[in-house]
């Protein structure tokens, strides 16, 4: 049973005559690893073929044995964000050590990118998130938010929706 992926133990019991009793318990899914695995409570790496992600489990990558330091600063993260009203839905570490979150807030639909760079991923998310408060500009408009300057970060914002102009009908 416990090749099943979902299933971290098996325990049984027997009362005699009555029969046998199995307790199973199961893995505690944290978010979504790569393509097609899932991080477990404890760090760990599960398959889970066929589980239907609810869309509420973030997406973390990185190099192969990354998995449990992009965990790590996952779980250091997302209170700073959370506490502002942001949820990382993904969060990812490249081969040369650059992190990169994406974040959105109540009622968002397009994520929002935070580079964070190779060191003090947490110093820069906090404060960022002590400054988001007061951001004039709307989370929306906002493309990407660079936070790998010493003392502040850099906002781009989203290119404006091409409009295509209308043609005229001429009266003939």
């Amino acid at each position: 049973a416990c090749a099943l992926p979902r299933v971290s133990g098996v325990w049984d019991r027997r009362e005699w005559p009555l029969g046998v009793y199995f307790t199973f318990t199961g893995h505690l899914l944290v978010a979504r690893w790569a393509s097609d695995q899932w991080l477990v409570a404890h760090g760990g790496i599960v398959a889970a073929p066929g589980f239907a992600d609810p869309g509420t489990l973030p997406r973390l990558t990185g190099p192969a044995g990354a998995h449990v330091q992009v965990l790590e600063n996952f779980r250091a993260l997302a209170p700073y964000l959370n506490g502002v009203g942001l949820r990382i839905v993904s969060l990812r570490v490249d081969a040369r050590g650059a992190w990169q979150a994406q974040v959105v807030g109540s009622g968002q639909a397009t994520p929002v990118i935070l580079r964070l760079g190779r060191q003090a991923q947490v110093t820069r998310a906090r404060r960022f998130a002590r400054v988001y408060p007061n951001l004039v500009v709307p989370l929306d408009a906002v493309d990407y938010v660079d936070l790998r300057y010493p003392n502040g970060f850099a906002l781009a914002r989203r290119a404006a929706p091409v409009r295509k102009a209308a043609k005229i009908k001429e009266a003939g």
